[in-house]
């Protein structure tokens, strides 16, 4: 256990704006260098100044510099951590599940369905149900882009790469465009994307 001096009107740690993460249990997460801190939500919204956390998740995770945080359906937190991987945590136990090892990795989120979708460079991995052996790899036919997650809908994960924008679906087919001054317009895009019996698909 630990205090950590917190400013709650921007969720500044440190000095530093990081993404609080409410769970279906009522606790908070907050990710930062040196691993996951457990707060309760009430304590949370009363406290002025230093907030005492419940508990730390460090060294059982698969990297401490956590990037993002995200939370299925059944209420499972998935962290992915810089340098390091991908984590499934259990928040009844503290349980960690390391659900891959990639040095590339930069977003996770998870979709109304419960899948789980992360984002790395030259890829997008997505676990079906947060089930990690149900785990789907979507590669970028340039395989230098880094995608830019901006959320999901209707089970479908919309990344962005430079003017590009993509819809990628389960299946792995995908629809693309581009925006150039404000104008969105059908196009073949680098945003391609492989399924998993290796055909291309464009948008």
């Amino acid at each position: 256990m630990c205090c950590l001096p917190m400013a709650l009107d921007n969720i500044m740690l440190l000095g530093h704006t990081i993404s609080l993460r409410i769970g279906i249990n009522g606790v908070g997460y907050l990710p930062y260098a040196g691993g996951i801190f457990i707060i309760d939500r009430r304590r949370l919204l009363v406290s002025q100044g230093l907030v005492r956390t419940d508990a730390h998740l460090g060294p059982s995770l698969i990297g401490v510099n956590i990037g993002s945080l995200a939370i299925d359906r059944q209420g499972r937190v998935w962290a992915a951590a810089y340098s390091g991987g991908v984590d499934r945590i259990d928040v009844a136990t503290l349980h960690v599940t390391h659900a891959m090892k990639e040095s590339s990795v930069d977003k996770v989120i998870a979709d109304a369905g419960g899948s789980v979708w992360v984002t790395m460079v030259g890829k997008v991995v997505r676990f079906a149900n947060g089930d990690i052996k149900s785990r789907h790899t979507f590669s970028m036919v340039d395989r230098g882009l880094l995608p830019v997650t901006l959320g999901t809908e209707d089970g479908a994960l919309w990344i962005a790469a430079n003017k590009d924008v993509c819809i990628l679906r389960p299946d792995g087919s995908s629809k693309a465009f581009s925006l150039n001054t404000m104008n969105a317009f059908s196009m073949a895009s680098p945003l391609s994307w492989t399924d998993h019996a290796g055909k291309r698909h464009k948008g």
